[in-house]
């Protein structure tokens, strides 16, 4: 059984450092349990065996192609976004989006949240049925999770500065919840009050919110703000962090409580 990307490679490329092009371990990895960095290959990260998999091969097939057109095409969309300085960053959204909602699906956070609401062991992963009940809930919430996010007011944040990278993690997708307590997303989208946060690659994020209003042009990411961002993808991430250069993160996460 063959290992899948649940964070794609095509997503990871985009964390690069551009003087490490062409390394075969070009992603700086912070792991959290063991508080270290280590250069990894984007194959060597964010992988789960089987995860694609589903006992029924016409389902396996819809769930491949689906996941897969957004991985493919993710190269090209983000280099439309970067042209003429992201100006035209607006026109990229419904692929944005699309790329965005798959990518909260392919979580195993997703996965542990709908086996626990299934009343299945979280520890129960790669069970063949478990699988099969993920999957097509994948494929099931997909078109509902677009729909969703569609519906909030996004703006897109630029670095200008190596040294002010947007940095990742193996849960890409995260919510700030605005009311200060720990809802999940579906308590969040039914009540209000939250923000998201999507990095895309290294020199650029999105904010999403149902109170912001929508901002057309791209804003700069500041020292402050690309603390905060370091400090918010090192606290939501479930093992590793994803970067294009080594950061003090033990320092942010012990600033957050933990």
């Amino acid at each position: 059984m063959a290992s899948d990307h649940y964070v794609p490679q095509t997503y990871l490329r985009g964390f690069v450092d551009p003087q490490e092009e062409g390394s075969p371990e070009p992603l700086r990895v912070f792991t959290k349990l063991r508080h270290t960095w280590s250069r990894k290959s984007t194959k060597s990260v964010c992988a789960f065996r089987g995860f694609e998999t589903h006992s029924d091969p016409q389902i396996e097939s819809d769930l491949r192609k689906m996941l897969w057109a957004g991985e493919n095409s993710w190269p090209a969309v983000l280099a439309e976004l970067r042209k003429g300085d992201f100006g035209g960053w607006a026109a990229q959204l419904p692929l944005l989006i699309n790329f965005m909602a798959l990518l909260s699906l392919r979580s195993p956070l997703f996965r542990l949240r709908f086996l626990a609401q299934s009343g299945s062991a979280p520890s129960g992963l790669s069970d063949p049925a478990n699988q099969d009940a993920v999957s097509e809930a994948i494929l099931r919430e997909a078109a509902a999770l677009r729909s969703f996010l569609g519906r909030l007011s996004w703006a897109l944040h630029v670095s200008r500065s190596r040294d002010l990278p947007v940095i990742t993690s193996d849960h890409p997708l995260v919510m700030e919840d605005l009311n200060l307590t720990r809802r999940d997303l579906k308590t969040a989208q039914r009540d209000g009050g939250f923000a998201l946060l999507l990095p895309i690659a290294r020199d650029c994020c999105l904010t999403g919110s149902d109170q912001a209003q929508p901002s057309s042009g791209p804003i700069e990411i500041t020292p402050t703000s690309a603390l905060q961002l370091w400090q918010t993808t090192a606290q939501t991430a479930l093992e590793v962090v994803i970067s294009p250069a080594e950061l003090d993160l033990d320092r942010l996460i012990r600033w957050g409580g933990f």
